[in-house]
């Protein structure tokens, strides 16, 4: 079991404090909006550098976000980030993840811009440049290669 929440310092700067399941306290620095969340992030999860998790995100068991490059990776709100799932960018290739996305198990998402209210199926690997529209479904196991679009889907 987990537990996470946020507070600010001066500088607008998000404290996250995880207790994993030891009952030991965590705590890392990220960027965040102004508003108050709650987070769900799993004892085991890797989060490091510069990451944007907005409101009631989830980071599930043993996924890893890496942004230990210049650029951010944002995950936007109610956002699920499943097992084993592994989340990088590139220098000067922003990872970007908007609402309501659901990340498959064991996905790996490099450098790519993913649309609000997609589904990126189990074991899909998505490369650096890549633009996911919205309301979109990567099927299990895919590769979509640099530089491709998939338009969004409208719904009517």
């Amino acid at each position: 079991s987990y537990i996470a929440w946020r507070e600010y310092n001066n500088n607008n700067s998000i404290f996250l404090s995880i207790i994993d399941h030891e009952r030991r306290l965590h705590t890392r620095q990220l960027r965040a909006s102004n508003r108050i969340f709650m987070l769900g992030i799993a004892p085991n999860a890797a989060i490091i550098g510069n990451v944007i998790l907005e409101e009631s995100c989830s980071v599930w068991f043993s996924a890893t976000i890496r942004g230990d490059n210049k650029e951010a990776i944002t995950i936007g709100p109610r956002t699920n980030v499943q097992d084993n799932s592994v989340l990088h960018a590139d220098a000067k290739v922003p990872l970007t993840i908007g609402k309501d996305v659901t990340i498959g198990h064991q996905a790996m998402l490099h450098g790519c811009t993913i649309g609000d209210n997609s589904l990126i199926g189990i074991g899909a690997t998505v490369l650096n440049k890549s633009i996911i529209g919205k309301n979109c479904i990567i099927g299990a196991h895919c590769l979509i290669p640099e530089n491709k679009t998939i338009p969004a889907i409208h719904w009517s």
